[in-house]
């Protein structure tokens, strides 16, 4: 039988695919909690009274969040998501609105300085036996926001920190690169760090392990008990339609937020 021109363009497509997984058909995870939901949650302390519930106390959009409690000392309370695999050539977007609630503190159990913060984690890449890099928002003692390149060994530092008692739109791009990458960070859609020199991956042909964590390790554990909340998670290689002030793709807001609950004023009373 001869070959005609739709199985001709059929063996090119699925060959591309083949060589060059990247190519592949685009995808996205959420995780809104109003209907979907992480895959795993816990904490890296073990039973320490530390949890992840889904919560109506607030929400960013719609009318639920994901709570995390840490009790003091807690090395780390954690969601995960888990996507499809990516390598080189891949363009990877992520976004997810964070709340950290009064009293919070950036510091940690044993006062150690410039101690990280493992905020937002999407992109992971796993080489046995026990070598490990990730792609992430990180905070820190100081409460500055850090682009953490582990691939290519860069955290620059942003001039500005997280918020407190206010909901925040974090947004992250990479490009995977065994050579030189791209790798940017937003806050409420504003640019505030960038590394377009390093690697953003550890070797040339290197698969991410399909792993993202919504924060994870709080290193030398928390100084203190406290809550935060996530909202609105998504991690996608469909290039977003919005772009910032220098043109660059980003998720950004979902969209107005969801308006917080006010006391409301007494009633009964009279001026004398």
């Amino acid at each position: 039988m001869r070959p005609t021109l739709k199985n001709n363009l059929f063996f090119i497509a699925a060959l591309a695919v083949l060589c060059f997984p990247a190519l592949a058909l685009a995808w996205t995870v959420t995780a809104d909690f109003d209907n979907t939901g992480f895959s795993g949650s816990g904490s890296f302390s073990g039973n320490n009274g530390s949890y992840v519930t889904v919560s109506t106390d607030r929400a960013a959009y719609g009318t639920k969040s994901a709570k995390m409690y840490m009790s003091k000392g807690d090395g780390g309370t954690y969601g995960s998501l888990t996507h499809p695999l990516v390598t080189t050539g891949a363009e990877v977007w992520a976004r997810a609105y964070y709340y950290f609630a009064s009293p919070w503190s950036w510091g940690n159990a044993i006062n150690a300085p410039d101690s990280a913060i493992k905020v937002f984690r999407p992109i992971h890449f796993e080489v046995p036996p026990d070598q490990s890099w990730y792609l992430s928002v990180f905070g820190n003692s100081y409460n500055q926001i850090m682009l953490s390149n582990e691939a290519g060994d860069a955290q620059p530092r942003a001039s500005v920190g997280f918020d407190i008692d206010k909901w925040q739109c974090i947004d992250m791009y990479v490009k995977l690169s065994a050579t030189q990458g791209i790798f940017r960070i937003w806050k409420n859609e504003q640019l505030i760090v960038e590394d377009i020199a390093s690697r953003t991956m550890p070797f040339a042909g290197a698969v991410s392990d399909g792993i993202a964590y919504v924060m994870s390790n709080w290193n030398n554990g928390t100084a203190q008990a406290q809550t935060m909340y996530v909202d609105e998670v998504i991690i996608t290689t469909e290039r977003p339609s919005k772009v910032d002030a220098n043109k660059y793709p980003l998720i950004g807001y979902v969209g107005a937020p969801t308006a917080q609950p006010k006391p409301k004023a007494p009633t009964g009373l009279s001026v004398r």
